[in-house]
Parts: C-alpha cells; sequence; structure tokens
C-alpha cells in the first residue's frame, strides 16, 4: 500500500475509502434486486466486509511501523509514535527527528540508565536532545560503536552538557561557549575571567599559592582559564569553574570522564553528594570542591581510587562520616577538609610521606596525638584547631611552620626546646582553650625566634611569663592572658616593636603600666590589659 509522505492524516488514501464504498453499495444493490438469493449473499457480504476490515486495519499498522522508522520526518512523524512513559520516545522532544533520536538514544543507554533518557524532565534527557539537535542541524557524526575508545568525543560532550543542564547552565554569571554545537568541548572556556581566589588558589593568576615542592618552592599548579581544557588527544582533563552561580548536583556521568586531572568547582551552591563515579578519575590530582553544600561522606577507598592527587580541598561543606584512610598517598602534598562534620582520628594520615598542609579545623575529630604524630604526617602546616582531640603535643612540632591545636581536650605541657643550636622553623603556634595543659611555659621559648604569633592564653599555665619572650622581635601577635599564672610584674616586651595585637588578660599582674608600651609598641592595634592589679 503506498503511502504519501506528505499526508499528514492517520485515515486510508481516497481510493482505499472509494473502494470500500463502492463494494458497500454493490453489496446494498444485489440485496433489493435479488431476495430469492437473500441468504446466499448475506454469506457473501458478511465475507467482504470481514476482508475489507482486515484490509483497514492492516493499513493503519503499516502506517504506524513506517512513522516509527523514521519516516515521513519532523513533528507530524513525532505525532504518531507511542511518547509514553517507559518507552525510548518519552524522552524525545517533538522538535527531534525520530531515527536521529533512536541513534542517540541507543548509545547513549550505555552511558546513562535508560530511564533518565526516556522522561523528558531529566537532564540526561535534555542532554541528549541536545545531542539529537547537534546531529541534525551541525553534522556532529553519532559513532558507529558504543566503545568508549571510538565514541569518546560524542560521549564526552553528552556529559558535558548534562554538566550544564544539571548545574542551572542558563544561570551561570559566565557561559562560557558552553553547548555551543559548532565549537569543540574543549573550546567552551574564557581565559578573560578572572579566577577567584580560594585556600590553595591564588587568584592573580590561578596558581596554587602553597603548592611545596622538594625544593621548597611554591609551584603552579592549575592554568588560569575558566571552563573545559583537553589534552593533546582531545579528552577533558580540567574542567575549572569557580564562583559562577553553579547550583544542583554534580551529575554521576562525570565520571565517565577518565582523563580529569584538575576538578575546580569552589565557591559555588553545588549540593548532594560526591558522585561514587568519580572512583573511576584514576588520573585525578587537583580537586578542588570547598565553599558549597556537599553532603554525605568520603569513598572510604580514596587512597586506592585517586593514587595520583596532589591537592584536595572540601572545605566548608556538609560532609561528614569517618576520615577514611590516607595511608600510601604518595603525591598527595595539600588537604584541606575544615568547616565539615568529619569525626575519627587523625592518623588515618599516616605514611603520607609528602604532605605539606593538612588542615582539618572545625570537626569532630577525634583520638589522641601520639609521640610520632609529626613523624608520620611531615607537614609544614598543621591545622587541628577546634576538634575534640587529645594527648600532648609531640616534641617535634617546633619543625612545623604553621601549629594550630586551639580548641581541643590536650593536656600536658609545651614541650621543652632542643636547644639554641637548633633550627626551629615554628612562625604561628596558637594553643589556646586546652585547659588541661598545663606547668609553666619553657623559659628558652624565646630561641624560637621566627614567631610571629604566639598564642597560649586559655589554658592552665602556672608560674610566671618567661622574660625571654622579649627575644621574640619578629612576633605581631601575642597572646598569654587567663592561664593561672602566680602574681607577676608587667613583662618587660620592650623588643616587640612590631607587635600588633597584644593581650595579657587576667595575667595576674601587680604592677604599673610601663613607659614602654606607649613609646616604643607604635605599631598596637590591640591592647588588652583587662582583670589585672594595674595602677
Amino acid at each position: 500500500m503506498d503511502w504519501d509522505n506528505n499526508n499528514n492524516h492517520s485515515l486510508p488514501v481516497p481510493e482505499q475509502v472509494k473502494t470500500e464504498v463502492a463494494i458497500a453499495s454493490a453489496l446494498k444493490h444485489d440485496e433489493d434486486s435479488s431476495r430469492a438469493s437473500f441468504k446466499k449473499n448475506r454469506r457473501c457480504t458478511m465475507m467482504l466486509f470481514l476482508i475489507s476490515a482486515v484490509a483497514f486495519l492492516a493499513v493503519v499498522i503499516s502506517i504506524v511501523a513506517y512513522l516509527a522508522g523514521g519516516h515521513g520526518g519532523g513533528s507530524s512523524s513525532a505525532s504518531a509514535l507511542d511518547k509514553s512513559p517507559g518507552n525510548p520516545y518519552h524522552g524525545k522532544s517533538n522538535n527531534v527527528n525520530p531515527a536521529t533520536w533512536m541513534n542517540v538514544y541507543n548509545l547513549l543507554k550505555t552511558y546513562s540508565p535508560d530511564y533518565k533518557l526516556d522522561d523528558p524532565t531529566t537532564v540526561q534527557s535534555k542532554a541528549a536532545n541536545y545531542m539529537a539537535r547537534a546531529v541534525d542541524d551541525h553534522g556532529v557524526d553519532v559513532p558507529a560503536t558504543r566503545d568508549y575508545d571510538d565514541a569518546f568525543e560524542f560521549v564526552q560532550r553528552y556529559v558535558m552538557a548534562v554538566f550544564y543542564f544539571s548545574l542551572d547552565g542558563f544561570n551561570w554569571d559566565h557561559q562560557l561557549g558552553f553547548m555551543d554545537t559548532k565549537t569543540s568541548v574543549c573550546d567552551w572556556n574564557d581565559d578573560s575571567v578572572v579566577v577567584p581566589p580560594s585556600f590553595f588558589v591564588d587568584g592573580s593568576d590561578g596558581s596554587t599559592t602553597i603548592h611545596v615542592d622538594e625544593n621548597g618552592q611554591v609551584t603552579s599548579r592549575m592554568g588560569a582559564a575558566i571552563g573545559v581544557q583537553c589534552n593533546e588527544y582531545g579528552e577533558v582533563n580540567s574542567i575549572l569553574i569557580p564562583d559562577n552561580r553553579l547550583k544542583g548536583a554534580i551529575p554521576p556521568e562525570l565520571g565517565l570522564l577518565e582523563a580529569i586531572q584538575h576538578l575546580s568547582l569552589y565557591k559555588n551552591e553545588i549540593v548532594g553528594v560526591i558522585p561514587s563515579s568519580f572512583q573511576y578519575l584514576n588520573d585525578l590530582e587537583v580537586l578542588i570542591l570547598e565553599n558549597n553544600a556537599l553532603t554525605g561522606a568520603l569513598d572510604d577507598k580514596i587512597a586506592d581510587h585517586w593514587p595520583q592527587l596532589t591537592l584536595l580541598s572540601l572545605a566548608n561543606n556538609k560532609l561528614d562520616g569517618v576520615l577514611p584512610s590516607f595511608a600510601n598517598m604518595e603525591k598527595l602534598q595539600q588537604v584541606a577538609l575544615n568547616n565539615n562534620d568529619f569525626s575519627g582520628p587523625i592518623n588515618v594520615f599516616d605514611e603520607t610521606t609528602n604532605l605539606k598542609v593538612l588542615v582539618l579545623n572545625n570537626n569532630e575529630l577525634d583520638g589522641a596525638f601520639y609521640p610520632e604524630l609529626l613523624e608520620t604526617i611531615p607537614v609544614r602546616i598543621f591545622d587541628v584547631s577546634n576538634n575534640k582531640l587529645t594527648g600532648e603535643l609531640p616534641s617535634d612540632f617546633y619543625d612545623v611552620e604553621v601549629v594550630n591545636v586551639h580548641n581541643n581536650r590536650l593536656s600536658g605541657n609545651v614541650p621543652e626546646l632542643f636547644g639554641p643550636d637548633y633550627d626551629y622553623t615554628i612562625r604561628f603556634f596558637s594553643a589556646y582553650g586546652n585547659p588541661e595543659m598545663t606547668g609553666q611555659i619553657p623559659l628558652n621559648i624565646g630561641l624560637l625566634t621566627k614567631l610571629t604569633h604566639l598564642d597560649l592564653s586559655g589554658n592552665g599555665f602556672t608560674g610566671t611569663i618567661p622574660p625571654h619572650i622579649n627575644h621574640l622581635e619578629n612576633l605581631e601577635y601575642l597572646y598569654l592572658g587567663a592561664n593561672d599564672f602566680d602574681e607577676q610584674d608587667f613583662p618587660l616586651f620592650g623588643q616587640l616593636i612590631q607587635l600588633q595585637e597584644l593581650s595579657l588578660r587576667g595575667a595576674n599582674i601587680n604592677d604599673v603600666i610601663p613607659h614602654y608600651v606607649g613609646e616604643r609598641l607604635l605599631d598596637l592595634i590591640l591592647l588588652d590589659l583587662s582583670d589585672n592589679l594595674l595602677y
């Protein structure tokens, strides 16, 4: 049966209708003219009626099959498709060619669940329709095979489209060339957009500020182009989109981009969990997702999945759970997990032999410090403040540049120093708010001449303030109040001419305020001498 491709009706062609009318007329004529043969003709009439009905149904079925095969084009064929929920065509937009849709659908269901592609409200369906339009309108080729090595360019365009829809791309501050079907995904970037600063990122050029190589030099770990970048093989290996109003959840399809080495999406409004599919990003070197609203726990096999990781920043989220083991992550150098709800001990970082920066403050970490702590975690910046850690400071903490352990449950005294010939590197030491830390402050604390910040307030230290603190001529911030000191004279701090803040509140000082405070400490911005006996 021929069917006019430009006919928009769902009825038989006129010739078929005329035939049925002629048959009906002939039957009527026979009945009027020959009553004698009524019984015989009635049987013939019934037979002919059944034959014509079957023929009519056959025509309708052939029309539907013809359209389902992709013929007829455009919206006219779409109107005859079964787009009921659960059917592949349910996810197709009306302006997408059915044949193209099925080719794209059959390929992408390898990489996304078919029920996601079937549902027109999902980001996967929206991205699949985008891909189908790219095929028809801009000649993007649908790969002949589902093998990722052959299909990766098509698939990574689809993945980045899913990423765009999932994170509310239409409302981004900078579109960065996303969704342009005339350009490669590798060109979806803009090097004119300023990279905003983060915990590890310098906003001037996009480089990380605390990456320390074996020579102690700070080196760059990331390019400055905001958006997507690719390696020499055309594979997406970097996605840097900070502070761009990304809103929503990271789609699991992102785990298909196995060549990714750098993923930075900090300072956005990203919610949900870190997708389990990230376990396949085995080349990942830099992951910065700080300042979002991520939830859930970290993968307990993080060390196995991300062996190349050098920098991990998940600070300022809503993550929780016990920290997994980072042991034997030989390339890991910087970790910032502060301002979350992580729990568990900190010995999970044992044997991270190249770790230089460990920032874990403002969590729910517990467990104890132990003597070998800073031998197994050879950091230069160590911040575990505002947790529930116990134990005593290890004796070699003076080898760490920044030590912040305030507001924990530490006990014991500040360790004795090693002597005048030792090269002390510490420049920042804060231990306030550990009431169980007791004993006298070491008399030779003046050997820590690189200190710029010293805070021992709010503890249980006894005795008097050591006069050798006057040797710490680089000090800018000094807080010694709220301890259990014996009654004492006003300390001699006349050499500390770089001081900007000085607090001796509640230090049990019974003395006059010396002249040097006003004559020599000219950079002072804050001076707290309350709760003493001054006259």
